[in-house]
């Protein structure tokens, strides 16, 4: 494998809870505004959106299931 010749892009995620509910935070930080620049190209941020929204719903699915295994279907108006 060659060298790099340029910093890695760094993600950093940050999961905070607070009042039973989970917030996602990520960070991208770049080498250079060419990186920046493919990485927010319209076709690639739309894919990225396509798989947030399919992890929140997969969140949102399985936050569901749980109440319904403990017994509190129907407990919390947002997850319906």
């Amino acid at each position: 494998m060659p060298p790099r010749t340029t910093p890695p892009t760094v993600v950093h995620l940050h999961l905070t809870a607070r009042d039973g509910r989970t917030t996602f935070t990520l960070l991208t930080q770049v080498p250079d505004q060419a990186t920046r620049d493919t990485i927010i190209d319209p076709g690639m941020e739309s894919g990225m959106q396509d798989g947030y929204d399919l992890a929140e719903q997969t969140a949102v699915e399985l936050a569901i299931r749980s109440d319904v295994a403990k017994g509190s279907e129907g407990s919390d108006p947002a997850l319906r």
